[in-house]
């Protein structure tokens, strides 16, 4: 008896800890805060921001306008972009138009094979299967069992500075600040080979973005596809067979549901002062990307 008390007194910090952790993340953290606005102005919402960190570091919805929120994580694979425009488009009835992140990496992230972050979801959104895959954190994988700690790190939920949307407005855990900002620094410290190497395009990738696509088209959203600035140690680093793959599908998709596709890759105007790291921007840039993509999105009448 008395050894199972003290095994219950070693274990009550650890259980405490658990416990801070978890309301930090329902209420604290960077998808709470984001969740939390999206709910209190869904009524008023006329554009909605979907994608990964690319997309959460690179538009800043505030500088859309008033009306404009985010929903893009870290992370973030195009299945939960269609589960969250799913669950809350019904509760936004001036819902105009949608921005999706289309950058090429994202049609080779596949959340059954990449699902870090799949504990956020279920905790922050309660999404706990969908029609191909069971996120528990619970699950046989490691990577998934370990993705309560993983998941809240790599997110940055202890780490950034943000606004009432949600949005990072502090530079302090960008590699560029670390490294100063010094290229040649960061030409020899920031491999990207990583988010292709040994994958193959994900058919689960594809499909739930021709989903997003479906679902707009038949509630009279206008949906708008754009890539994010990248910097030039990741851009050479992207293999070309990737590219073209990922632009062979992304077409298809623009022409068939006549969406727009806003390019900036390769935008030239960035440098290394805009960027976070390799292919996010900071708020600096941020603050140029969003000004530009909102005069394009005013060209085209949304």
């Amino acid at each position: 008896m008395r050894r199972w008390m003290l095994s219950g007194l070693l274990l009550l910090p650890a259980l405490s800890f658990c416990i801070a952790v978890e309301i930090h993340c329902r209420t604290r953290t960077v998808v709470a805060v984001k969740k939390k606005w999206i709910e209190q102005h869904a009524s008023g919402i006329t554009t909605l921001v979907l994608g990964d960190s690319q997309a959460q570091t690179a538009v800043n919805p505030s500088l859309i306008g008033d009306s404009c929120g985010s929903l893009a994580l870290s992370g973030q694979p195009l299945v939960m972009d269609y589960l969250l425009l799913q669950r809350y488009a019904p509760y936004m009835p001036h819902l105009r138009t949608v921005l999706l992140e289309v950058s090429p990496h994202r049609l080779y992230h596949d959340i059954e094979r990449d699902a870090w972050n799949a504990h956020l979801y279920q905790v922050i959104y309660s999404f706990r299967r969908t029609s191909f895959a069971d996120y528990s954190f619970l699950a046989a994988s490691p990577r998934h069992s370990a993705s309560l700690f993983t998941s809240y790190y790599r997110a940055g939920v202890f780490r950034p500075v943000v606004d009432e949307r949600g949005y990072i407005i502090n530079d302090s855990v960008g590699h560029f600040n670390i490294l100063h900002y010094d290229t040649a620094s960061i030409s020899r410290n920031i491999p990207v080979v990583r988010l292709f190497a040994g994958k193959a395009m994900s058919d689960s990738a594809v499909c739930y973005l021709e989903k997003i696509a479906a679902f707009c088209s038949t509630r009279k959203i206008n949906l708008v596809f754009f890539t994010t600035p990248v910097y030039t140690t990741f851009a050479r680093q992207v293999p070309g067979s990737a590219k073209a793959r990922a632009s062979e599908v992304l077409e298809g998709i623009t022409q068939h549901y006549h969406i727009p596709y806003l390019r900036h890759t390769d935008d030239s105007i960035y440098n290394v002062w805009h960027y976070r790291d390799h292919n996010h921007l900071n708020p600096r840039g941020g603050a140029v990307f969003t000004a530009a993509l909102r005069r394009q999105l005013t060209s085209i009448n949304l």
